[in-house]
């Protein structure tokens, strides 16, 4: 037979894991939703030769029409920062020697308000090919970002 000292204790601790689970759960909700609340993204400077990955990102966001871009920090929602190195290396295809390069980087998207990371993504290249570096990165990355945060809208 339980005792009603046991039987109360359980019902405490019952009662604190159901807070628990709450507190948790309504925190990743509310970090979702501050994803999907981003209407309007600053792209800052990704680093010493970027500007052309930044110019590209910029585009496919705007062609995605999810997001509207701004101009300067502060009138944005949030803030694209990171940093992304592009280098080259010489390799042989078929005896010619050729310059291949290739893009790594890391970016976040940061509240304006708050500091906190909403979204941040590493970007890692795959195979060595003759393509364009920064195409690539600029698509993972806007790939990536509207996928998180088609996900984070939905309830």
């Amino acid at each position: 037979m339980i005792s009603r000292i046991n039987l109360r204790l359980m019902q405490n601790l019952l009662t604190i894991a159901m807070m628990i689970c709450l507190t948790v759960g309504l925190g990743f909700a509310q970090g979702k939703s501050k994803l999907a609340d981003v209407k309007k993204i600053y792209i800052s400077n990704l680093g010493e030769g970027s500007e052309v990955i930044q110019e590209k990102i910029k585009l496919r966001l705007t062609k995605s029409s999810r997001y509207q871009l701004a101009d300067n920090s502060e009138d944005a929602d949030a803030m694209l920062v990171g940093a992304v190195a592009i280098e080259g290396r010489q390799v042989l295809f078929s005896g010619h020697g050729n310059t291949v390069y290739t893009a790594t980087g890391v970016v976040r998207l940061v509240s304006k308000d708050s500091k906190e990371t909403l979204w941040s993504y590493e970007y890692k290249p795959g195979r060595l090919r003759d393509h364009d570096a920064a195409t690539d990165f600029a698509n993972k990355v806007v790939e990536r970002l509207l996928k998180d945060a088609k996900k984070a809208e939905k309830p």
